[in-house]
């Protein structure tokens, strides 16, 4: 597999899979190009790899909107993962199903993963909250 993937390359594919405009998509591409440069999910240490002249606090607020405004379909997002994976959908995939809960002070949390297994990790593909 490729990893060197760039930024035109990550648009068309998520265009493929995901219906949003070209700004969202752009959005997305540069979060996850990020995210493999940070290795987090803080979108403070995010905003500072977005590419833009916007001032760092600007580039913040708008990796929050993105994340309070956009929805993903679930199974188009599978099928987004499968695809960056290259795994064909013909192919046999071994699916983990996991559970995990605990307190988050007097509120229980639950959530319940389907991941397929992939080189020895698990990636997610649906979750119910």
């Amino acid at each position: 597999m490729d990893y060197s993937l760039n930024q035109l390359t990550l648009i068309s594919l998520l265009e493929k899979h995901l219906a949003m405009n070209l700004a969202r998509l752009k959005c997305l591409s540069q979060i996850l190009l990020a995210l493999i440069e940070v290795r987090c999910a803080s979108l403070a240490k995010l905003a500072g790899f977005l590419q833009s002249n916007a001032t760092p606090e600007s580039r913040y607020r708008r990796l929050q909107r993105f994340m309070k405004e956009v929805n993903f379909v679930p199974q188009k997002l599978a099928c987004l993962l499968l695809e960056i994976m290259e795994i064909k959908t013909q192919e046999k995939l071994t699916l983990i199903l996991d559970r995990t809960n605990w307190k988050f002070g007097k509120k229980d949390c639950n959530i319940l993963y389907l991941a397929v297994a992939y080189h020895g990790t698990a990636i997610p593909l649906f979750g119910l909250f």
